[in-house]
């Protein structure tokens, strides 16, 4: 394949390594990938990413992780919804975007 396809970004791949990096089991969130879609010039992949019961340090470096080691992913949308377990738990709701 030419260069544009070898580097293709892999939401399920930085998902399972950043969510066992910092220890979010996978009974605690879901992930759902959509199609590529053309934007502009570029091409842009979408996923939406559901944590549950997750306190907000962790929940920041997870962020903070993934935003830093890849930069063409954008973070489009962060809901925070308060869990009723605990008090600093809270259910999360991500909208994120790569654009290559």
């Amino acid at each position: 394949g030419d260069s544009k396809t070898t580097g293709k970004f892999d939401f399920g791949k930085v998902i399972d390594t950043l969510t066992q990096l910092f220890q979010i089991p996978p009974s605690k969130f879901t992930l759902n990938i959509r199609p590529e879609v053309p934007k502009g010039d570029k091409k842009a992949q979408t996923a939406t990413m559901n944590i549950k019961e997750i306190n907000i340090e962790k929940l920041a470096r997870f962020l903070s992780a993934m935003l830093t080691g890849w930069p063409d992913l954008k973070c489009e949308v962060l809901g925070l919804e308060k869990a009723k377990t605990g008090k600093d738990n809270w259910n999360v709701d991500l909208t994120l975007t790569y654009y290559y």
